[in-house]
């Protein structure tokens, strides 16, 4: 019984180092590793939205006052900032936030374009 419980032991381990290795580590900034575990188990297509954000979620834009449209605004991202950088959240709706002192809005993608770029139905 011990040794069936110390290989079960070694089993759970060698699993939670497996999941970290595979995870964004840029994600852990945001989330702890068994919350990224929960979310891989539970809604692995989650797990795929959110890493692939990191590098394809956000993208700028063009603005134009003249339509009128007020929007919140936020400091130009640094580059290779994500969105977990700048506090901001894959939502069902695209988000758009003014760039202080440019023409430029910065555009967070919903989570259905990121699923149709990733082509998971």
């Amino acid at each position: 019984m011990k040794l069936l419980s110390s290989l079960l032991f070694i089993i759970f381990l060698s699993n939670v180092s497996w999941s970290q290795q595979k995870m964004d580590k840029r994600l852990l900034t945001k989330y702890s590793v068994s919350q990224l575990s929960a979310i891989e188990l539970n809604n692995p297509n989650d797990l795929l939205i959110m890493t692939y954000a990191l590098d394809k979620g956000m993208y700028i834009a063009n603005y134009a006052s003249e339509k009128g449209d007020v929007f919140v605004e936020i400091d130009a991202p640094k580059k290779n900032q994500t969105y977990i950088d700048l506090n901001l959240e894959i939502l069902e709706m695209n988000q758009y936030f003014k760039i202080k002192g440019q023409d430029k809005l910065l555009v967070v993608k919903s989570k259905g374009v990121l699923m149709n770029e990733l082509k998971i139905n």
